[in-house]
């Protein structure tokens, strides 16, 4: 058996992939100050950042796309690569700016590839 880790810079995977998230209801108190308290704000923001761009996309768990982003220095940057449904060649694009507001980086990157 021969294994190889393929890196996600060049291998994205899809969008969210690895992130977990909790479902309360809104008029719930406690239950928000407990989520509030694990929140991880750097993957709220880059998973913000990924589901944004799938919404765009109209896509959903079916769809052919990879998303990858990273936050550093307070920059987000976010790679995307479509794959068509008929086959071809896929388009990719890649943007960074800042991530407090990481929705219209996303909608960036999205009217880049459209």
């Amino acid at each position: 058996l021969h294994a190889v880790r393929l890196p996600e810079e060049e291998f994205y995977p899809a969008a969210g992939q690895g992130a977990i998230a909790l479902e309360i209801r809104a008029t719930d108190a406690p239950s928000r100050i407990f989520c509030e308290g694990i929140n991880h704000p750097e993957t709220m923001t880059r998973i913000s950042a990924e589901r944004e761009f799938l919404r765009l996309l109209d896509g959903g768990c079916h769809t052919p796309v990879g998303v990858f982003s990273k936050l550093e220095n307070g920059q987000l940057t976010l790679k995307a690569r479509v794959f068509p449904d008929a086959g071809g060649e896929p388009k990719s694009g890649a943007l960074t700016g800042p991530a407090d507001n990481p929705i219209a980086l996303a909608a960036q990157l999205f009217h880049s590839l459209s």
